[in-house]
């Protein structure tokens, strides 16, 4: 066995010294693949656009595409073995039921049951996160966050040899990754530039970018079952044939894919949404201030950085020249004279004219609108003459159909080894919605202006520390002072000290959270004496340039609205008639002082009082004189009744007492107290429509019922154990207090 493997070893290198001329396997070849059949073939079943399995079971993809140039060139026939998941090709080629992989990256773990050819792609790994977060420089500013990984991919195996601490998600593929990713589960996604922009485009993830580039490569080869050892120099040899124009012909086939929407529409989108939020919830422009959005800011620097690497953009620019062709991005070179000598294809779907049309036959200015047209011409003629770079200059241009766009140019000059100029290369990408957008936003930054100085309400923006830096003229009739009296002092001058501590807390929140907290209310001073109620509603506002977290808030009198709610809180919980606490809140205070009392120790007491004979009232002076009898008696209950008393209407004219941390003596005392309280001074009801004599004088007594809770009280058996002392005191001729502990008995009628 050990000789046949060695023939056989000397069989592929023999073959592999012929295959320079891209021949055939030979007759021996042949036999060696003929004794094992078709060889069985492995790929990624979702890993656009190197390699995928479409609908109809086929390989697809760049790697597809040139496995089937080196099969038709070697005669190597191979059976496509599907799967659902790179996981699974990994675990039948560990069984021995996958032979090859077309495009695999060699690791320590795969090397265990595969050799692998020389790297014959080579794609740098990025990181993508959603849009909002910042740009990463290296895996090491992320690896304390949650990364999404495809399972088994052999990047994951590499970043946890390189750093153990590395926290990764497994996901069955790409798309599931970036739905990590965009649903906050994941802080970043990594994987090729081209399979993330890939994934981004088709599934129109717009809230993710490519935030990245890490400083690993994917380094791409065949992998080859290892117990054949004989056929790891065919395959090596196989890559060999590859030419140049078989890699751009894949890449121009599967990664022109990659830009399909312009970024500029993205910008749009993001604008858009800007400027609907700063007038939906008035936090985000103010009048002194203009706001620059974070996409506008990452496309500036992304135009800094391609100026920064244009002398190194030689043959990527001819690789990817498709890119251009399908994007809103003209590419352009002009000779020393300024005449164009070439455009990008795309030309024509931004300016409107066909490469042929321009090249050759019109000048950099020739495109510039007139008035203006001789000053861009000087201008572009004395850059070429100080040689100097071209970064972000925004020009219009004059399009075939006569319509004007905005571009954002950028390019460096093309110099000699002598140093003379030869002419000048660069890029212009169409950002006319972009400029539109801003237009717009400046236009709803002076509606906004004009909203925030005429609004009602109170519009402020304040430092966290609590320094105002803007007030709206509103302040004035809100609280009395004018703008130029609050701006530079701090909200604690103006909000009520038992305030302070919950405006405080909102501004705490906001920080942490970087969220809009809650609406919240409090009291303020008017200048002119008195006191208002506030709804504030603050957001924080961080400015892109300086970094400088802020707030702009909305502050509404809601005054009116308090004195209401307090009002309908006292009617759902008191006495219309009489304005002591209802059955309700008397019941629920009852209930809770009970407890405290069974918890804590204190004594708790319960009056049960009566107005004896209150019939004869309201038969002989009318209704009208008994609501008033009533009126009075709670009057004197109150007057004699201490602060930290209760005094509810039960109903009818049964009124019940609490007082807690009373004991029998002082419950006693007190209900004698109310006793007197009623039976010594007539009711005179005076100035009422009553068809009595003005100012009669109605005698009234009333009866009291005593009962203290005990350790197994509730509030029904202690009220019923005053209930039944009530009765005792009616029993024994009315008008006297008596204290009963013992179960109650029928209750009598009035």
């Amino acid at each position: 066995m050990i000789k046949q493997s060695k023939r056989l070893a000397a069989l592929g290198l023999a073959w592999l010294i012929g295959m320079a001329e891209a021949a055939p396997l030979n007759s021996e070849a042949r036999a060696l693949f003929a004794e094992h059949g078709p060889v069985r073939l492995c790929v990624d079943p979702d890993w656009k656009p190197f390699e995928f399995i479409d609908a109809e079971g086929r390989h697809q993809g760049m790697a597809a595409d040139l496995w089937r140039i080196m099969s038709e060139r070697t005669g190597i026939e191979t059976r496509l073995i599907p799967t659902r998941t790179w996981q699974e090709s990994l675990e039948l080629a560990q069984r021995r039921e996958c032979d090859v992989f077309t495009l695999a990256m060699a690791t320590p773990e795969r090397q265990a049951y595969m050799s692998f050819t020389r790297p014959y792609l080579r794609y740098p790994f990025v990181i993508a996160t959603r849009s909002e977060a910042p740009m990463i420089r290296s895996i090491e500013e992320v690896l304390d966050k949650p990364l999404a990984a495809v399972r088994g991919y052999a990047y994951t195996e590499l970043l946890k040899a390189r750093h153990p601490g590395i926290h990764f998600i497994e996901v069955d593929n790409l798309a599931e990754g970036l739905e990590q990713v965009r649903n906050g589960r994941a802080y970043g996604m990594i994987d090729s530039l081209a399979t993330i922009s890939n994934a981004i485009q088709l599934q129109r993830l717009h809230e993710l970018k490519v935030a990245g580039r890490l400083a690993d490569h994917w380094e791409l080869a065949i992998g080859v079952r290892n117990d054949r050892p004989e056929w790891l120099p065919i395959f090596e040899a196989a890559t060999g044939t590859l030419t140049p124009e078989d890699f751009r012909a894949a890449e121009n086939r599967w990664l022109a894919a990659w830009v399909e929407q312009p970024a500029d529409e993205r910008l749009i989108r993001a604008l858009a949404a800007l400027a609907v939020l700063a007038m939906l919830a008035l936090l985000l422009v103010l009048w002194r201030h203009r706001l620059l959005s974070r996409h506008a800011l990452q496309m500036r620097a992304a135009h800094r950085r391609i100026a920064d690497q244009a002398a190194h953009l030689h043959e990527s620019e001819q690789r990817f020249e498709q890119l251009a062709e399908q994007s809103r991005t003209v590419a352009w070179e002009v000779d020393a004279e300024g005449r164009y000598t070439y455009v990008s294809p795309s030309v024509e779907a931004v300016f409107g004219y066909r490469a042929d049309e321009i090249v050759g036959h019109k000048f950099f200015y020739d495109l510039h609108p007139e008035p203006g047209r001789e000053a861009f011409k000087q201008m572009g003629y004395e850059v070429l003459a100080r040689k100097e770079r071209l970064v972000d200059f925004e020009n219009p241009i004059l399009t075939k159909g006569g319509n004007i766009i905005w571009v954002n140019s950028s390019g460096l000059p093309l110099l000699d080894e002598g140093g003379r100029v030869l002419g000048f290369r660069g890029s212009d990408t169409d950002v006319t919605a972009r400029k539109q957008a801003e237009q717009a936003l400046r236009a709803a930054e002076d509606n906004f202006r004009l909203l925030v100085e005429n609004i009602q309400s109170a519009v402020f923006s304040i430092t966290p520390d609590g320094t105002f830096l803007y007030a709206s003229p509103s302040w004035v009739d809100m609280i009395g002072y004018h703008p130029d009296e609050v701006v530079g002092t701090n909200f604690r001058r103006y909000v009520h000290p038992e305030d302070i501590p919950l405006c405080e807390a909102t501004l705490r929140a906001a920080v942490v959270t970087g969220q809009i907290p809650p609406a919240v209310e409090y009291r303020v001073f008017h200048k002119e004496g008195g006191m208002r109620w506030h709804r504030t509603v603050v957001a924080p506002a961080k400015d892109g340039r300086s970094g400088i977290m802020t707030f702009v808030g909305n502050a509404v009198d809601v005054t009116t609205d308090h004195a209401l709610r307090a009002e309908l809180q006292h009617q759902a919980t008191h006495d219309p008639l009489t304005g002591a606490a209802n059955r309700r809140l008397f019941m629920e205070v009852l209930e809770r002082e009970i407890a405290r009392s069974q918890r804590h120790g204190p004594p708790l007491a319960v009056l049960m009082l009566d107005l004896d004979h209150f019939k004869r009232v309201n038969d002989s002076y009318g209704h009208a004189a008994g609501d008033q009898t009533l009126r009075i008696f709670v009057d004197r209950c109150r007057v004699t009744l201490r602060e930290s008393d209760w005094l509810g209407r039960l109903g009818g004219e049964e009124f019940g007492a609490l007082l807690p941390d009373t004991g029998t003596d002082e419950a006693l005392a007190v209900a004698e107290r109310l006793r007197q309280a009623i039976a010594d001074q007539p009711f005179r009801i005076a100035d009422q429509p009553f068809r009595i004599e003005d100012g009669a004088a109605i005698r009234i007594t009333t009866s009291i019922g005593l009962a203290l809770a005990g350790e197994d009280d509730t509030a029904d058996s202690l009220l019923a154990r005053a209930d039944a002392a009530l009765y005792a005191a009616k029993q024994a001729g009315r008008d006297r207090a008596v204290l009963i502990s013992s179960a109650p008995g029928p209750t009598p009628p009035s």
